[in-house]
C-alpha cells in the first residue's frame, strides 16, 4: 500500500508541475508514461488539469477550518499537549494521517 501511496504521490507533483507550466523534461516523459498506461489516467489528468476544477478546489479548500480539524483530531491524541518535540511530531502524523483518509483531496482523483 506504501509503495501505491508514493506512486500517487509522485504522479501528484508531476501534474502539479505539469498544471503550473514547470514541468521538467523527466517529469514530462513520466507524465506520458502514466498516461499510457491506462485510458482513465488521461480522463484523471483531464479533470485535474482543468482550471475549473482548480477554481473549485481552491473554493473548497478555503472553506477548511483547521480549528475544527484540529479538534476532531486532539481527542484521538487522549488530549495530549504534545510536551516536547517527539509528541509533537507524532502529533502531527496522526494529523496528516486523519486529514488524508476523512477529507477528500486532490490524490482521491488518482
Amino acid at each position: 500500500m506504501m509503495e501505491s501511496f508514493k506512486e500517487k504521490f509522485k504522479i501528484a507533483k508531476v501534474l502539479a508541475s505539469i498544471f503550473t507550466h514547470s514541468s521538467t523534461l523527466e517529469e514530462n516523459e513520466s507524465y506520458h508514461k502514466w498516461i499510457n498506461e491506462n485510458p482513465e489516467h488521461q480522463k484523471i489528468a483531464d479533470r485535474i488539469l482543468n482550471q475549473r476544477t482548480y477554481e473549485e478546489h481552491s473554493l473548497l479548500i478555503k472553506s477548511f477550518s483547521s480549528q475544527k480539524a484540529w479538534e476532531k483530531i486532539y481527542p484521538l491524541l487522549n488530549g495530549e499537549k504534545a510536551p516536547n518535540l517527539f509528541l509533537w511530531k507524532r502529533s502531527m502524523r496522526y494529523a496528516a494521517l486523519y486529514l488524508t483518509t476523512h477529507d477528500t483531496g486532490f490524490l482521491s482523483y488518482i
